[in-house]
C-alpha cells in the first residue's frame, strides 16, 4: 500500500506544484535552490533527503562546469536520487536542483493496515500473503529458485542379483546474499547425455556446475567451456573442461582497469582436425577420426567447426550440416551440394582419452585509454601414471621409454591370452600355415573351449597393408579371418598412445600513438613433449614466435553534403615462427597452406611472414585495398611472394566486388605461380521492387613445376567458374532465387592444361510466407558432370540431384490441416555390426534365448528384446559397431501429416452436418528410403515400394490412418486405425527386414457413471526376413479380440475385468506353426487422491502352441510365455509421504508353463524439491 500511495501521490502533487510555480515564477524568487559538489562517483547518488522538483536537476562536470547530457543519468525525483546510466569522465560533479516542501517517497496513511493482523483472528487482510507451511520443500534454499529430485531404489529377486539405483538432480538460481548471485546444475549421474546434432543451438543435458557472481567477479566450479581471452594471435583454443574457473575485473581509476581469468581443470576431450575427401554427389555421412587415428570416437557436443572452401558452416537441419556426436559422423544438408570440388576441414574435440589430462590457464589484461596489455599462460598435460582405461604393463612402458619422440613406432602385439573360455567374448585359436617356405602362426576365430584361449585386438592399417579382414559371420561380435599377407586391411596389433605435455605463454600489447595510429606486438613461447615417458628428444621441445606491426589512417577529405569522406589506411606487420614452435590449435587461416602452395606441411623450419597493405575508403560508396605479403622458410627452403588487390563499389543500385591475387613461390624441389581473380557485378531492378540480377566469375590457375623442367606437376590445377543469378532483396517476405553455375576443370598435361570435367549446377530456392495459412519453402539443385578426359574418375555419377520442399497448409477454418516435408539426395550408407554386451548391473534390454543352432556361439539372431513382464531376464544391451564399409545410395525422405476435423466448421449445425461433424481423421506418413545408386527405380518417387530387396539398402516407413467417431464425446465412441510399418537395415553379414500391417477396431461405451466397457479387435501380419539367418524369418498372421469391463466404486476403488483371445499362425514355410491364447485378467486399483495408490493385477493365460518354442518364430508368437498354463501377478503400492516425498513398492511374480516360479521385488523413495 505505501508503494501504491507513492505512485499515485507523486504525479498528483508534482502537477499541483508545477502549476503553482509556473503561475508565480515571474513574481517570486524561489529560495529552495541548492548547489552542491559530489565527490567519489558511485552508481547512485543520494542528492537530497527531500523530493526533487521535476526538471530542476542540472548536472555539470567539476571542475569545468561543462554540462553533462541528461541521457547519461536518470533522476528519481520522489526519492531524491540520481542514477548513472553512463559514468562521467571526472571523479566529481556539480549538481543544481530544487526541492519540494514534502517527501513524496515517504508513506502516508490514515490507518496502518499492517496492524490489522496483529492479534486479530477475525479480521483477515486480503492483501497479505503468507507462505503455506505445507509447501516447504525437504531442502530449504531461502529465496533461491530451485527444482530437482533425489531418489534411491532397490531391486532384487530369485532370478537376479540385488541392484541398487540412485539419482540426484538439482537446478537452482538466485541471490544467496544481497550482492552474491548463484546459478547451479548438479547431478550424480556419470552417464554423459549427448544432444542430437541436428539443431543450431544445443541443450547441454550433462552439464554440471555451480557459478557464483558478485559485482565484476565470477567463479564457476564444474563443467564449463574455455577459450583464449583477448584474442591473442598465437594462442587459439576452445576446450570443454571440468574444474574451476575465475573471471574478474577491477577499475582502479577512470579509464584504467585490469581483468583476467584463472582456470584449472580436467580436460573432457582431445583436439583433432580432419581433412575430408568428399565424393561427388555424396552428402554423407563422413566419418571423423581421432588425433591418433582412432576409428570409432565420440565427439563432444558443440565443439566441432566445419569449414567448406574456407567458410565456416552452420549446424542444423535447416542450415548446412548435421552431426551424430556418438558415431562421429557428419552429413551435409540440401543447402550444401557436395561435389568433388569441395574442400572440407573439420576441427573438433572427442572424448577418447588414454590418460587423465589436466589443463591450466591464466589470462591477465591491463586496459587504459591508449595502452592495452595481455598475458596468457596455458598448460595441458597427460598424467602418465594415471591411465583411464587400463593399467600399463611394464613392457608397454619400456617400449614408450625406448622410442623417444618417434611415437608412430609404438606398436605392440594385439594378442592376449585368457585363462578360460568365455562365450561372451570372441576368442581365437592358434594355427600354423605355410607362407612361401616358412611356417607362420596365424589366428582363427573359434568356439572350441579347449583351444580358444586368445583374445585379439585388431588395428586398421590401410587397404593392402594387413593380413586380416572382417569375416561375415552371425557370431555376436566382430570376427576376423586371415587372408594372407598384403591382402587385408587389419593386423592383430595395438598402437600405444604416449602421454603428452604442452605449454604456451604469450605477452601482447597494442598502444595508440594517436587517435588514428596504433602499434601492436606479441611474443609467444611454447613447450611440447610428445612422450613424457622418455627424455629422448626433449632438446627440441621449446619454441619461439613473435609478431609486431602497426596501422595508421589518414583523412584525405572530410565528409560534406555533396561528397563522401575519403580515408587512407595503411598497415604493416612482421611475424616470426621458430622451427620448434608448437601451436595449441590452428591460429592461421584454415586454408593457409593452400593459399601459399605449401605442398609439404612440415613446420620444422623457421618461418617469416611479412605483410603490408594500403587502402582507400569512401564510406558507403566503396573501398580499394592493395596488399603485399612475403612468406619465407629458412635456408631458402621456401620463398613465396603474393600481391592482392580487392575492392568494392556500389551506387545507384549497382554493386561491384572484385578480388585478384598473384602468388609466386620457389623451393628446393619446385616453383609455382598461383593466379586467382574473382569479379562479381549485380544490379537492382527498380520496376521489380528491388530484384537483383548479377553475374560472378572466378578463376584459379595454379601452375606447379619441378625445378629444372617445364612439365606441370600432378598437383597443378586450373578451373574457371561462372555464375548467373536472379534473387529478391532480403527485406521481402516472399523470397526467390535462381542461379546457374558452370565450372570447367583442367589438369596438367605436359606444359599445358587440358579440360577434364565440366560441371553444371542449376539451383532454385525460395519461400512464400505472406499467407499465414499456407507457407511453402523449397531448395532444389541439379548437378550434371561431363567428363572430357579418360583420366577422370569413372565412378563419379554423371548427374545427381538434391532438394528439400516444405509445405504447411490450413483450409476452410482449419477443417483440413497438413504438413509436408519432401527431401531427396544421394549419399552412402554405412554397414553396421551389432554387438550384444552383458550389462554389469543386469539392467539390459535384450535377453539371450539360448543356442538355437547348437553351434556353441552366441549368434546375433539369438537375442531379442525382453517382453513385458520378463525384464528380469534382460541382461544384455546392443551396441552399434560401425564398419569402414559403405554402400552408395540414393535417399528419399517424405513426411506428411493430414488431419480432417469437420467439427471446426459444423459444430453449430443440425441434421446431417451435425452428424458428419462427429467424424474426424488423422493420417501420418513417414518414409525414409535408401536404395543403391545403381538401382533402376526412380529414386525421387517416395511411393515406389516395388523395389527388389537386393537393391533396397534401408527403409524406415510408417503409414498410420485413424478415423474417429465421437472422439471427444464422453458417452461412447468408435475408432478404426490402419498401420503399416517397414524397417530394413544392412549388416556386414547380410540384411534384416521387419514389417507390420495391422488393423485395429476400438469401441467404448460409458454405460453409466461408474460403469464402462471397451472392445478391441486386431488383425494383420508381422514379418521378419533375416538374410543372414533363414531360420529367423517368418510371416505371422494374427487375430486378437479383447473386451473389458470397468466398474468404479466410491470414486476410490476401481476394478477392471478383461478377456483376450489371440490366434497366431506362421504362414511362411510348411512347418504349420501356430499359437492360440486365452487370457483372463483382473485389475484392482484403490486410489486416495494425493495420498496413496494400491494396484493389484492378476492374469491367467492358457496357451496351445504347435512348433519349436525356442525358435525365433516361437519367441515372436509366445513373447516369453510357454505352452500350457501361464500365471502372472503384480502388486504395487505408491505412497505420498509428504508433499515432496514419494514411496513406491512393487512385487512381480510369474509362473510360465513348467518353468520355476520367478519373484522380483522393487522399492524406491523419491524426493522432489
Amino acid at each position: 500500500m505505501p508503494s501504491l500511495i507513492k505512485y499515485i501521490a507523486f504525479p498528483l502533487v508534482a502537477t499541483i506544484v508545477l502549476t503553482f510555480c509556473w503561475q508565480f515564477s515571474y513574481a517570486q524568487d524561489l529560495s529552495n535552490v541548492h548547489r552542491k559538489v559530489y565527490q567519489g562517483i558511485t552508481d547512485t547518488l543520494q542528492i537530497d533527503s527531500s523530493s526533487l522538483l521535476p526538471n530542476s536537476v542540472v548536472v555539470e562536470h567539476y571542475p569545468g562546469d561543462s554540462l553533462i547530457p541528461s541521457s547519461q543519468y536518470q533522476v528519481d525525483h520522489a526519492g531524491g536520487k540520481l542514477i548513472w546510466q553512463q559514468q562521467p569522465g571526472t571523479d566529481s560533479v556539480h549538481i543544481t536542483y530544487r526541492v519540494l516542501a514534502m517527501d513524496l517517497d515517504a508513506p502516508y496513511f490514515h490507518k496502518d493496515i499492517e496492524r490489522l493482523s496483529e492479534g486479530d483472528s477475525v479480521t483477515m487482510n486480503p492483501f497479505a500473503f503468507g507462505r503455506d507451511e505445507q509447501q516447504e520443500g525437504i531442502f530449504e534454499f531461502g529465496g533461491l529458485d530451485y527444482n530437482g529430485s533425489f531418489s534411491r531404489g532397490l531391486s532384487f529377486g530369485n532370478k537376479q542379483d540385488v541392484i541398487l539405483n540412485s539419482s540426484f538432480n538439482l537446478q537452482l538460481s538466485g541471490m544467496i546474499t544481497e550482492d552474491i548471485e548463484v546459478a547451479a546444475a548438479i547431478t550424480d549421474s556419470d552417464v554423459p547425455v549427448q544432444p542430437e546434432g541436428n539443431t543450431q543451438n544445443l541443450q547441454q543435458f550433462d552439464k554440471v556446475y555451480i557459478t557464483l557472481t558478485k559485482d565484476q567477479h565470477e567463479l564457476t566450479v564444474g563443467d564449463y567451456e574455455l577459450g583464449a581471452r583477448e584474442d591473442p594471435h598465437f594462442m587459439n583454443f576452445y576446450k570443454k573442461l571440468q574444474g574451476a574457473s575465475y573471471d574478474g575485473s577491477y577499475e582502479f581509476s577512470p579509464g584504467k582497469k585490469i581483468d583476467g581469468n584463472a582456470s584449472f581443470a580436467v580436460s573432457k576431450g582431445k583436439f583433432a582436425e580432419n581433412k575430408i575427401d568428399v565424393e561427388e554427389g555424396n552428402q554423407g555421412p563422413y566419418k571423423l577420426r581421432g588425433a591418433e587415428g582412432e576409428s570409432f570416437i565420440v565427439v563432444l557436443a558443440g565443439t566441432e567447426r566445419v569449414y567448406v572452401d574456407g567458410k565456416l558452416m552452420k549446424r542444423g537441419e535447416e542450415n548446412d550440416y548435421v552431426i551424430d556426436y556418438n558415431l562421429g559422423e557428419i552429413t551435409f544438408t540440401s543447402n550444401v551440394l557436395v561435389t568433388k570440388d569441395l574442400r572440407v576441414r573439420v576441427e573438433f574435440q572427442y572424448s577418447k582419452k588414454k590418460y587423465l589430462r589436466t589443463t591450466g590457464y591464466f589470462n591477465g589484461n591491463y586496459k587504459s585509454d591508449r595502452l592495452n596489455m595481455n598475458v596468457n599462460v596455458y598448460t595441458e598435460q597427460d598424467n602418465k601414471n594415471q591411465p583411464l582405461r587400463e593399467d600399463l604393463k611394464k613392457e608397454e612402458k619400456q617400449i614408450m621409454r625406448n622410442i623417444g619422440d618417434n611415437i608412430d613406432r609404438a606398436f605392440i602385439s594385439g594378442v592376449d591370452t585368457v585363462d578360460e573360455y568365455d562365450p561372451d567374448r570372441g576368442l581365437y585359436k592358434e594355427k600354423d600355415t605355410v607362407v612361401g617356405a616358412q611356417v607362420k602362426t596365424i589366428y582363427e576365430f573359434s568356439t572350441d573351449e579347449e583351444q580358444a584361449r586368445f583374445a585379439l585386438s585388431f588395428a586398421f592399417v590401410g587397404d593392402g597393408q594387413g593380413s586380416y579382414t572382417p569375416s561375415r559371420t552371425t557370431a555376436n561380435g566382430r570376427a576376423y579371418k586371415w587372408v594372407g599377407e598384403g591382402n587385408g586391411s587389419y593386423q592383430p596389433a595395438r598402437l600405444l598412445v604416449t602421454p603428452k605435455s604442452q605449454q604456451m605463454a604469450t605477452v601482447g600489447m597494442d598502444y595508440q600513438l594517436a587517435e588514428d595510429a596504433t602499434i601492436f606486438s606479441e611474443v609467444a613461447l611454447s613447450n611440447y613433449d610428445r612422450n613424457t615417458f622418455s627424455s629422448r628428444g626433449d632438446q627440441d621441445d621449446q619454441g619461439l614466435a613473435a609478431k609486431v606491426g602497426g596501422r595508421k589512417s589518414f583523412t584525405l577529405r572530410e565528409k560534406t553534403d555533396n561528397q563522401q569522406e575519403l580515408t587512407l589506411t595503411t598497415e604493416a606487420s612482421y611475424e616470426f615462427t621458430g622451427s620448434r614452435f608448437k601451436e595449441i590449435e590452428r591460429y592461421r587461416p584454415v586454408e593457409f597452406q593452400r593459399n601459399w602452395n605449401l605442398q609439404n606441411p612440415d613446420t620444422s623450419l623457421r618461418e617469416q611472414l611479412m605483410n603490408g597493405s594500403i587502402g582507400l575508403s569512401t564510406g558507403s560508396k566503396g573501398d580499394l585495398t592493395y596488399n603485399f605479403t612475403a612468406f619465407l622458410r629458412e635456408n631458402q627452403a621456401y620463398q613465396g611472394f603474393k600481391q592482392a588487390l580487392n575492392g568494392r563499389f556500389q551506387d545507384n543500385g549497382f554493386r561491384i566486388n572484385g578480388d585478384v591475387s598473384y602468388l609466386k613461390t620457389n623451393s628446393f624441389r619446385q616453383r609455382s605461380t598461383f593466379f586467382r581473380p574473382t569479379l562479381e557485378a549485380s544490379k537492382g531492378i527498380n520496376f521489380l521492387n528491388g530484384w537483383r540480377i548479377g553475374a560472378r566469375g572466378e578463376q584459379e590457375n595454379n601452375r606447379i613445376v619441378a625445378q629444372g623442367t617445364d612439365t606441370l606437376a600432378n598437383s597443378s590445377f586450373l578451373f574457371n567458374e561462372f555464375k548467373f543469378y536472379l534473387t529478391t532483396p532480403d527485406t521481402m517476405t516472399n523470397a526467390f532465387t535462381a542461379d546457374y553455375t558452370r565450372r570447367i576443370d583442367y589438369t596438367g598435361q605436359g606444359n599445358a592444361f587440358a579440360v577434364t570435367t565440366i560441371g553444371d549446377i542449376y539451383h532454385l530456392g525460395g519461400e512464400l510466407l505472406s499467407n499465414p495459412r499456407q507457407q511453402f519453402r523449397w531448395n532444389a539443385n541439379y548437378r550434371r558432370l561431363t567428363r572430357r578426359d579418360s583420366t577422370a574418375k569413372q565412378d563419379q555419377p554423371a548427374n545427381h540431384y538434391l532438394g528439400r520442399l516444405e509445405y504447411t497448409g490450413r483450409f476452410v477454418k482449419s477443417l483440413l490441416q497438413t504438413n509436408v516435408l519432401y527431401e531427396l539426395g544421394s549419399g552412402r550408407e554405412q554397414q553396421q555390426d551389432f554387438v550384444f554386451i552383458k550389462d554389469p548391473e543386469g539392467e539390459g534390454v535384450y535377453l539371450y534365448k539360448g543356442d538355437l543352432n547348437d553351434n556353441g556361439v552366441k549368434d546375433v539372431n539369438e537375442f531379442e528384446v525382453a517382453p513385458d513382464g520378463f525384464e528380469d531376464e534382460a541382461k544384455y544391451v546392443r551396441v552399434n559397431a560401425p564398419t569402414n564399409e559403405f554402400v552408395p545410395v540414393n535417399t528419399t525422405q517424405f513426411n506428411q501429416t493430414l488431419s480432417l476435423s469437420p467439427r471446426s466448421l459444423w459444430f453449430d449445425k443440425d441434421g446431417l452436418l451435425k452428424f458428419l461433424s462427429r467424424f474426424s481423421s488423422q493420417t501420418s506418413l513417414q518414409i525414409n528410403r535408401k536404395v543403391e545408386a545403381k538401382a533402376a527405380a526412380q529414386p525421387y518417387n517416395p511411393f515406389g515400394f516395388n523395389i527388389p530387396d537386393s537393391l533396397l539398402v534401408s527403409i524406415n516407413s510408417t503409414v498410420r490412418n485413424s478415423i474417429f467417431f465421437n472422439r471427444s464425446a464422453t458417452k461412447y465412441g468408435f475408432e478404426y486405425t490402419w498401420r503399416n510399418t517397414r524397417d530394413k537395415y544392412i549388416v556386414t553379414n547380410g540384411s534384416e527386414s521387419k514389417g507390420l500391417t495391422q488393423h485395429t477396431f476400438k469401441a467404448r461405451w460409458n454405460i453409466q457413471k461408474n460403469l464402462n466397457t471397451n472392445w478391441q479387435y486386431q488383425y494383420g501380419n508381422k514379418t521378419n526376413d533375416a538374410r543372414f539367418a533363414e531360420r529367423a524369418s517368418y510371416n505371422i498372421q494374427f487375430h486378437k479380440i479383447e473386451p473389458s469391463l470397468t466398474v468404479l466404486f466410491f470414486k476410490k476403488f476401481r476394478t477392471t475385468a478383461a478377456y483376450k483371445y489371440a490366434y497366431k499362425e506362421n504362414i511362411k514355410g510348411d512347418d504349420n506353426q501356430f499359437a492360440v491364447q486365452n487370457k483372463a485378467e483382473l485389475d484392482l486399483r484403490y486410489n486416495v487422491v494425493s495420498k496413496s495408490t494400491l494396484n493389484l493385477n492378476f492374469s491367467y493365460t492358457a496357451v496351445a502352441f504347435e512348433g519349436d518354442p525356442s525358435s525365433n518364430v516361437g519367441f515372436a508368437m509366445l513373447q516369453g510365455l510357454q505352452d500350457g498354463n501361464n500365471y502372472m501377478w503384480k502388486i504395487s503400492y505408491d505412497r505420498q509421504l509428504s508433499d515432496k516425498v514419494e514411496l513406491s513398492l512393487s512385487y512381480d511374480g510369474r509362473k510360465t508353463g513348467d518353468s520355476d516360479m520367478v519373484h522380483t521385488g522393487r522399492a524406491q523413495i523419491r524426493a522432489l524439491f
